[in-house]
This record gives C-alpha cells, structure tokens and sequence, in this order.
C-alpha cells in the first residue's frame, strides 16, 4: 500500500479509537483561535495575502497558548511578505520571536518569506529560532529524531522513492522505534510524535493503532503541537482504511490504477471537528487529491 509523505503503551485502546479522549487537552485552545487559524490558511491557499494576513494575526491575539500565538504571528509575515509589505511582516516576526516561535524546518522553507532572507533583520530573527530549536532539541531522543529525519528524507522523491529500498529501511527503523519505547526512551512529547511518525509507516493495522495512541500522548504533554493534533487524526483515518472502513477527517489518500483518490470520508463528521484537529476542511482535501493528480492547489 502506497501513502504519500507526510509533512512530526500509555492508552488502553477502546474498540474504536476516539479523538475526543484527548479533548481534555485543548480546554486552553479556544475556539476563536482555531477558526480564525483555518481562515487564514484557507486565504493563503488562494494566495489571498491581504486577508491571509489579517485573519492569522487575529488568530495570534486570540491565541491562549505562545507557541499558537507564534506560529500564527509567523504565517501572518508570510502573508505579508507575499502582499509587499516587509516592514509588516519583520514586525510580526518580533512578535512571534516574543512568543518563543522556534519552527526552524518552517523557518528555513516557507517560500512566501524568501525576499526577507536577504534583510540583515532575516538573521537576528533566524539566529534566535535556532537557538529555540537547538535548546529544544537537546531535551529530546536523539537517536528516535535522527530515525525520524531519515524517515522523512527517504519520503521526499514522491512518486520516484524506491519503495523496495526504502521498505526495507523502513522495517530497521520500526523495530528500533519498539525497542526505544519499551526501553522507556519516549519522554517528551516530540518523543511521542516522532515515534508515531515512524509506527504510521508500519503495514500493520496494530501499529496504527499505538501511533494513534502515542499522538494523543503528545497532545496531552504538548497540547500546543499542531503537529501532533494532526497525527492524531492522520493514525486514526490510517487505523480505519487499513480495515477497509471510511475515514472521519479526511488525511488519507491512495493510489488506485495510478491516478491517487481521497479514502471515502465518514460524511458526519464536521469541517468544525477538522480543525479542532488541525486537519484543512474535506474540500481542500479533494483539491489535494486533483493537485496530486496533476491539478493545482494553493500550498500551505
């Protein structure tokens, strides 16, 4: 079974898995944040900069949580920097410095910033989310982040991966996962996350299963990690494909007679409910499925 690449024991697993185990842990997202954070990416995948702009800001102020807040500040300059307006959009920067923003993989690859990596200010704002990141990193597993950076490397030729070299890396790296976790390796949430990453590239219904679980772990230790909110959803979506059942939020796509298709999609769940999840409304992801195809989407 082909997927495409994705983008980062502490449960009992009841017979279906449910997100809202963990909703608990969002009690200081409030709703505001959330939509007004969907506003803003649904704008900036129509490369509306304008709106994009002004809807991720408000998200930041509505933001209970810095690292919302950053990540938001942070989207706002790009947008900014995508309307021509830089002086704006160093100025959100140093509010999502302020913040703690430390997402040096975003930092280093959102295109819309690239005409502010030439400003002397590009630097000093840089050089700050790297020592967040390094500061970061240096709590974490470092053999499970380096499992996980090889794991996404090995997922970045798209349709050009060789699936029998990478299966087989794929296979080292899930049993040295387990054996990390059952050694108690996983402590922080990134831990948790970086280890479902690895799990949800299992072929094995079970492993989606515990991937499931260790992402709802990391929401409860991080319940800032978008990342980990939208792994969650992933696992579950992955959980209920590989038994030949229908999706609820719509991260699932497969590769039928060479043309990639959305997995069906429960139809009660809500766009709401996605986003509580981090996951983009279905009809992104059905622009996604005709992107991938070929078509065209906006990037976000």
């Amino acid at each position: 079974m082909i997927f495409p690449r994705v983008l980062r024991p502490v449960f009992v697993l009841a017979p279906t898995l449910v997100l809202a185990t963990a909703g608990g842990a969002f009690a200081q997202a409030p709703p505001d944040f959330r939509t007004l954070f969907q506003q803003g990416a649904e704008a900036y995948s129509q490369n509306d900069w304008p709106h994009c702009a002004e809807r991720f800001t408000a998200a930041a102020q509505a933001a209970t949580g810095d690292r919302s807040a950053a990540r938001a500040f942070f989207a706002a300059a790009a947008c900014l920097t995508a309307a021509g307006n830089p002086e704006a959009a160093f100025a959100s920067l140093d509010k999502a410095a302020a913040r703690g923003y430390r997402d040096l993989e975003r930092a280093d690859a959102n295109p819309q910033i690239e005409p502010l990596r030439k400003d002397p200010r590009w630097k000093a704002f840089h050089d700050g989310v790297k020592t967040r990141s390094d500061a970061h990193e240096a709590t974490l597993n470092t053999e499970l982040a380096h499992l996980t950076a090889e794991d996404q490397k090995d997922r970045e030729a798209g349709d050009k991966i060789d699936w029998t070299a990478v299966g087989k890396r794929d296979e080292e790296r899930l049993k040295r996962t387990r054996e990390i976790a059952a050694a108690g390796g996983l402590h922080q949430a990134d831990d948790y996350f970086n280890a479902a990453l690895i799990l949800q590239h299992s072929d094995k219904t079970e492993d989606y299963a515990l991937a499931h679980q260790w992402c709802l772990k990391a929401v409860e230790l991080d319940p800032e990690s978008s990342d980990a909110r939208w792994l969650a959803a992933a696992t579950q979506d992955r959980w209920l494909m590989s038994q030949g059942k229908p999706q609820l939020y719509g991260t699932q796509f497969k590769k039928v007679e060479g043309r990639w298709i959305l997995w069906d999609v429960d139809p009660s769940v809500t766009d709401e409910e996605r986003a509580r999840w981090e996951v983009p409304p279905l009809a992104a992801a059905r622009k996604r499925a005709e992107s991938m195809n070929g078509g065209t989407a906006g990037p976000h």
